[in-house]
């Protein structure tokens, strides 16, 4: 065959190494690499979730609530905070954010889980807070409305008293005249 100055064992055990060298387990970069798509896979899996469900309508959104029920595990709770969220009730958006904050806690989820949990929580808290603040403004405001309106009704009363005494005024200097 070929001679190039090596052995047959020689040449043999080379190609043997080489082999094996081929077949040796991976170095840790490449498990890093293969753990991060299989985190960036769960990631999409939840992106994917949220746009699908962003899309339903609120009657959609009350039947998959409704077929649900309790949810168990990351996967179902993070479905659940998204369709609660979705709903546009004061009650639905703080379940959302306590899902989203549990989730955020759940150290058996990746970071980048974690991360989407945290930044929905936040989104939820927002709305809540803005509920909030819009709820005591329409209270401010009727206690306003309802304050310029007794002043109205008071000014009138005034208007007219004045009106009286003007009268009564008129009438006491007619008479005096006479």
């Amino acid at each position: 065959m070929f001679q190039v100055g090596m052995s047959r064992p020689l040449t043999i055990a080379a190609v043997f190494l080489v082999t094996l060298a081929g077949c040796a387990t991976p170095s840790q970069p490449a498990l890093k690499t293969t753990a991060k798509v299989a985190t960036n896979s769960q990631i999409q899996n939840w992106l994917e979730l949220q746009r699908e469900v962003s899309a339903m309508s609120i009657e959609e959104v009350d039947q998959r609530l409704a077929e649900l029920g309790e949810p168990k595990g990351p996967q179902q709770l993070f479905y659940f905070g998204l369709l609660n969220q979705q709903l546009d009730a004061f009650t639905k958006w703080t379940q959302a954010r306590d899902i989203f904050r549990q989730l955020d806690e759940d150290t058996s989820l990746d970071e980048e889980q974690r991360s989407l949990a945290a930044i929905l929580e936040r989104y939820n808290q927002s709305r809540i807070n803005w509920y909030l603040q819009r709820s005591q403004l329409l209270k401010n405001n009727a206690t306003l409305q309802a304050e310029l309106g007794a002043s109205r009704e008071e000014n009138t009363l005034l208007e007219q008293k004045l009106k009286a005494i003007t009268d009564l005024e008129t009438s006491i200097s007619t008479r005096m005249e006479k």
